[in-house]
């Protein structure tokens, strides 16, 4: 699959208004189905949008499962359950990055509080600043469509050429990098706006 994703289990409507209105009702057969089909699609996602390493987007996915089994809406089509767990992944990738960045500020904090009380000077840590940075960025990214997000992905993670990724959407080389660029634009605007 593109971007190393795997492909979403059985494209089926009925299917997906059986399950989302079984795990809806909290039934359990109905939530291990779901786990058993959609894992490995979810933790591919994961580890496609935060670029992290597996034990990372395990922890990803275990937090997305609960949040599906706590909050599950009776979902229509396939394509809308897809779109929904998408949602849901991203959610709990920018959660743990978050705990993720306030364990680093914590530790950075006890270091310089150490230091001080030795007398020694600290030099300064950005690691929690690029940790916020890269928690911004992806939560930027996961409200724009699926379509561009993967774009911008597989342009400036993957390294792909924009020819590459016309040909592979049908579109042309000048829709494909004018979609790239207001998309950037609008990023480093709003990154200026909130001096990050």
């Amino acid at each position: 699959m593109p971007g190393g994703q795997e492909a979403a289990p059985n494209p089926d409507d009925a299917e997906a208004l059986r399950l989302s209105r079984a795990i809806a009702h909290h039934e359990e057969a109905a939530i291990a189905e779901f786990y058993g089909k959609w894992f490995d699609w979810s933790l591919a996602f994961a580890r496609s949008f935060t670029r992290r390493d597996e034990s990372f987007c395990l922890d990803v996915v275990q937090d997305a499962m609960m949040r599906v089994i706590r909050c599950m809406p009776v979902i229509q089509s396939h394509a809308g359950m897809k779109a929904w767990l998408r949602r849901v992944v991203a959610s709990a990738a920018l959660d743990v990055l978050r705990a993720e960045h306030r364990r680093c500020e914590r530790e950075r904090l006890a270091v310089v509080t150490r230091s001080d009380a030795a007398g020694t000077a600290t030099a300064p840590d950005d690691a929690a600043q690029r940790l916020e940075r890269i928690a911004w960025i992806t939560a930027e990214l996961a409200g724009i469509s699926t379509e561009d997000h993967e774009a911008v992905r597989r342009r400036i993670v993957g390294g792909e050429s924009v020819g590459t990724l016309a040909a592979a959407s049908q579109r042309t080389e000048g829709s494909i990098q004018g979609r790239l660029t207001r998309l950037l634009s609008r990023l480093r605007i709003r990154g200026r706006e909130l001096d990050l």
